[in-house]
């Protein structure tokens, strides 16, 4: 025979005190048992069978109740306890009062359209704050909250001032609080991450248009396609890049935690902006797709890759070899290259005085790729020869020479024997 009992308790209070008895009641039958045993020492008195399902036992404890009446700004609060352990179960917002000045002025800035903290008013907060014991000692459980738990500094607040402030006010500091901490204590560098991916950003732009202006498909389809293939694109630059956004972003909010002493710093977040900027990627991408898009169908005037060639010339970027095989590539897979050049230009049939100033550009030669021999060309190779010691007027020896400088990437490379 197997027998088995299942027992489902159920637990009722009667506090009998002259004092607050129905708060005492209520107050205890929503505390867990194992709290109010800790509290207070509960005796056996009797047992009985009430029914065929029901075995009561019970436990009784005399102690004490007190309440405290207190007046604070022209405010009487009234708290109450039980038991010799001081079980607090009528906490009034005692804090509210005390803090009335700093509420004041958090909801003043809460309620307008910019809220968030200067660097001056942060560290105006930060030392009043630190200041004032209770929210001292907040503060500095606040900077080590981790995680989930950063969304509800509040309980922070709570705990110190014993529950002795309403949840709003407590609300209020504990989102104050993790707001100039991000400033006097920075978990990360959001300047770090915008030096790093700004020029990867520009060049998303900029090869997006690019390559829609020349390159742009009809019908609906297409586009969504097209778009969808920007926006992972996007996705992948920004996964690429911010590694290193967030190696220096490490080591800057590093240094500017330490101006704060130990116990107020924040653990580093320092992937925390990645989703920022990786929906930032993907707006760029789609704003230069849409500039792309409209000057293909010359609603806007066409760019022909020309702000690509106003940074290349006035950087003088071509005489980096890394660049220029890094850019060669990217040209071959059709991005930054302008409509004429592609649609007037076979690189198979271009003369040698085309390669030749191609491959001068590239070296930081300032040359038109024009194919014809001009003044500016003559005195560019004539410098090249020089430096080299080749014959100007070997125009062969000339473009291999330029090759063997670029270490591959020179223009009709396959030409030269």
């Amino acid at each position: 025979m197997s027998v088995t009992v299942q027992a489902e308790p159920r637990i009722r209070i009667t506090a009998c005190s002259e004092l607050s008895g129905d708060a005492l009641s209520n107050y205890l039958l929503k505390l867990p048992v194992a709290r109010v045993v800790h509290y207070l020492d509960f005796t056996q008195f009797g047992h009985q069978d009430a029914d065929a399902d029901t075995w009561r036992v019970g436990y009784e404890v005399h102690t004490t109740v007190a309440e405290l009446d207190v007046t604070l700004r022209s405010k009487t609060y009234m708290a109450a306890a039980v038991g010799d352990k001081v079980l607090a179960f009528i906490r009034p917002p005692i804090f509210d009062d005390v803090f009335i000045e700093e509420i004041t002025d958090l909801n003043k800035i809460w309620s307008g359209k910019k809220k968030s903290f200067s660097n001056d008013r942060a560290r105006k907060f930060f030392t009043t704050y630190s200041g004032q014991p209770v929210l001292d000692a907040a503060m500095k459980s606040v900077a080590k909250l981790k995680g989930n738990d950063r969304e509800l500094p509040g309980r922070e607040i709570n705990a110190a001032c014993d529950g002795y402030i309403s949840s709003a006010s407590a609300d209020l500091l504990g989102k104050c609080m993790l707001a100039l901490l991000d400033k006097v204590s920075p978990p990360n560098s959001m300047w770090s991450w915008i030096g790093v991916m700004a020029l990867p950003f520009l060049l998303l732009f900029l090869g997006a248009q690019n390559w829609l202006e020349r390159n742009m498909q009809n019908g609906y389809f297409s586009m969504v396609i097209v778009w969808v293939a920007l926006v992972l694109f996007a996705a992948l630059l920004t996964t690429l890049v911010s590694p290193i956004a967030v190696l220096i972003s490490t080591m800057v909010s590093a240094i500017r935690r330490r101006s704060v002493p130990a116990e107020y710093r924040q653990h580093g977040r320092n992937w925390q902006p990645f989703k920022r900027f990786a929906w930032t990627s993907v707006a760029v991408a789609s704003l230069g797709g849409a500039i792309g898009m409209l000057t293909h169908y010359d609603k806007l005037p066409r760019w022909n890759n020309q702000p690509m060639d106003t940074i290349e010339e006035t950087l003088n970027l071509n005489r980096f070899v890394p660049y220029a095989q890094t850019f060669a590539w990217l040209k071959k897979a059709g991005f930054f290259v302008s409509s004429q050049t592609a649609a007037t230009i076979d690189p198979a049939t271009v003369p040698i005085v085309f390669d030749i100033q191609n491959n001068l550009k590239r070296l930081g030669y300032k040359v038109s790729v024009s194919g014809q021999m001009d003044y500016a060309t003559q005195q560019a190779i004539d410098a090249y020869a020089k430096k080299r010691r080749l014959k100007a007027t070997d125009n062969q020896s000339v473009l291999a020479s330029l090759c063997k400088d670029l270490r591959g990437v020179c223009a009709n490379a396959s030409q030269i024997k």
